[in-house]
């Protein structure tokens, strides 16, 4: 039946479709594959405010790659069968007591995605999932 989309918890998720034919797992990608993962991390990183900031080195958890964070978001970003996921989940706000976030950031968790994949679909074709095993373009938002 498949794998599915990926889903990742308290986030906001696009994806981008690979442009090549690929295996699943990331140490199977050919040169090209991680090129081109590498540039929409390269991209991500610089459509984000200043406010996050690059982790000094590689930090991959099972959700994926953290290419940016900053107080109230993490953004992340998985390789994921045939396409890269771009996440920007919430930060719980104390690691000692899980599903407790700040309200700032809960707040404009929906506001702060959304300008992100906007000005993210303007250099990629950007998809959305519409079901557990389906996805549509994604339409910008923003006037």
């Amino acid at each position: 039946m498949g794998a599915g989309h990926f889903c990742l918890a308290n986030a906001s998720t696009v994806h981008i479709e690979l442009p090549f034919d690929e295996a699943w797992e990331p140490w199977e990608l050919h040169d090209e594959t991680q090129w081109f993962i590498e540039n929409v991390k390269k991209t991500v990183q610089s459509l984000l405010p200043k406010s996050f900031t690059e982790p000094t080195f590689n930090v991959r958890t099972r959700d994926g790659e953290i290419i940016a964070d900053n107080g109230f978001y993490k953004v992340l970003l998985t390789s994921w069968c045939s396409y890269i996921a771009i996440s920007v989940q919430i930060k719980e706000a104390n690691w000692s007591e899980p599903w407790e976030f700040n309200p700032l950031a809960l707040f404009h968790h929906a506001s702060a995605s959304t300008k992100l994949f906007d000005e993210l679909s303007e250099q990629y074709e950007v998809r959305i999932a519409t079901s557990a095993w389906t996805s549509g373009a994604y339409i910008r938002e923003a006037a």
